[in-house]
């Protein structure tokens, strides 16, 4: 036993322990054990292709980041010797000082970087104007690459103490062990990001979850966590960045555990043969490369948040982010919820923070006490309204979580109850009449809609057509 790579989460205690297979029968027999596994090997940032150099250039942006305010941070493979970025990476730091580079991680570690800043870049344009500034923490090095199997829980020792720092609102984090979300437990990674995030909900991490067997589509890989993480927002890949787009053939598919059954929870455009991602390549020079991977739609999607917090500022909880990039999610026509999640983050980040004509968008953020309510009005026009009326509300609040049971991982519950007319009520009712607005049977057994009818679940997305007359 190594007591250097011990990870507390909550009640529960990781240790990675090595010895002879033939004692794993003795230390099962320890009362305290509650699973054994292999110890899988790091799913470290080796691209699905190499990316090529293109020989047309590009340019950068003119002028300095939209915002000072917002901290984000890329944990990732680090950046190479030379790059183009300059005053874009405020601060680059090194988890390890004493162990060396990894040119793959390097390169992998800019286009991601790059991603975060400027999106996708059309070549011989200019790149988009960054929101911010970003941080970069080489969490991988040369000892990431090795035989050791205890690197997996030194990369993860070096991915919480950045995430303990509390120094970031946004984290993007575009990597993980090689290992699927098991459905009857909880991974280390998994567990540790979740409790520490449980109070300061960022943006995170890369793929969608692992799906159960039963379910699975054709042709969707299983992701690796700590993708089925709860306090934080998960990303799939779509192939095509306009109109007509689909699930990525390399992103995974869900329904995930419950609570979590829709992940992931948002997808975004992560390049595909036929359209590349492109971001800034190695060198001196303004030069481009290809990519493809979810790795890349993360950053995307970590963009458009990092968007938010920009421009609108800092009254603008993460939470309350993470809930309007799902609000404004674009859904597919051909694809459902177990491919892309709630749909699409919008390539027009305006389409999320203005609203057009006879649209108002209302915001309400704070912290509710256990065991009180809330109320929370829709505000209504003078005169009242006419005709239908489209009604889409989207919840989402961060938890505390309980690694020791899968099933019951979420250890807070939001009950939610719309009133449309506060003058309609029932025989000998106190409250107006009631509607179910966000359907408790989606994804559900008959079973667990006896038991928590959703309210489990972090996240919670519905639209609905009302009359707007009373």
């Amino acid at each position: 036993m190594d007591d250097r790579f011990e990870f507390e989460a909550g009640r529960l205690l990781f240790l990675p322990v090595e010895g002879p297979r033939k004692q794993l029968q003795k230390l099962a027999l320890f009362t305290l054990i509650r699973v054994v596994r292999p110890m899988p090997r790091l799913r470290s940032a080796r691209p699905i292709f190499r990316s090529t150099k293109l020989p047309v250039s590009f340019e950068l942006p003119s002028a300095e980041p939209l915002s000072r305010e917002p901290k984000v941070a890329v944990l990732d493979g680090g950046l190479p010797d030379q790059h183009i970025l300059g005053s874009f990476v405020r601060r680059y730091f090194l988890s390890d000082e004493e162990a060396d580079d990894v040119q793959e991680y390097t390169e992998h570690g800019l286009a991601v970087t790059s991603a975060l800043l400027f999106g996708p870049i059309e070549p011989g344009q200019r790149a988009e104007r960054p929101y911010a500034a970003v941080d970069h923490h080489r969490v991988l090095d040369a000892q990431s690459d090795s035989e050791d199997p205890y690197e997996l829980y030194r990369t993860l020792g070096h991915v919480e103490a950045v995430l303990l720092s509390q120094n970031y609102q946004f984290i993007n984090l575009s990597l993980g062990p090689d290992l699927c979300v098991e459905d009857s437990d909880v991974h280390a990674w998994t567990a540790v990001i979740d409790h520490i995030r449980e109070r300061r909900l960022d943006p995170h991490e890369r793929g969608s979850r692992q799906q159960r067997r039963r379910r699975r589509s054709a042709g969707a890989e299983p992701n690796p966590v700590p993708a089925d993480s709860v306090n934080a927002l998960c990303v799939g890949a779509v192939d095509h960045a306009g109109a007509g787009w689909s699930r990525a053939p390399y992103s995974a598919c869900g329904p995930g555990r419950s609570p979590g059954r829709r992940k992931p929870d948002v997808v975004a455009f992560g390049g595909s043969p036929k359209e590349y991602f492109h971001v800034v390549a190695p060198g001196k020079r303004r030069s481009l490369a290809t990519q493809l991977g979810t790795s890349f739609a993360a950053p995307l999607a970590l963009r458009a948040a990092v968007g938010i917090r920009a421009i609108p500022g800092a009254d603008v909880h993460p939470l309350t982010i993470k809930a309007l990039l799902v609000h404004g999610a674009e859904d597919s026509l051909a694809e459902g919820a177990e491919e892309v999640g709630w749909g699409r983050v919008p390539s027009d980040l305006n389409s999320i923070i203005t609203c057009g004509d006879g649209v108002a968008r209302i915001i309400y953020q704070g912290e509710l006490t256990p065991g009180k309510y809330l109320r929370a009005p829709v505000p209504l026009p003078h005169g009242g309204l006419q005709g239908n009326v489209d009604i889409t509300a989207t919840f989402c609040y961060a938890t505390p979580v309980d690694p020791r049971d899968a099933s019951a991982y979420t250890k807070a519950g939001l009950d939610v109850t719309f009133r449309p007319d506060i003058k309609k009520f029932k025989p000998n009712a106190k409250q107006p009449n009631s509607y179910s607005f966000f359907p408790s049977n989606e994804w559900r057994t008959e079973a667990e809609m006896r038991n928590d009818l959703g309210k489990w679940e972090t996240l919670l997305h519905a639209e609905h057509t009302l009359g707007g007359a009373a």
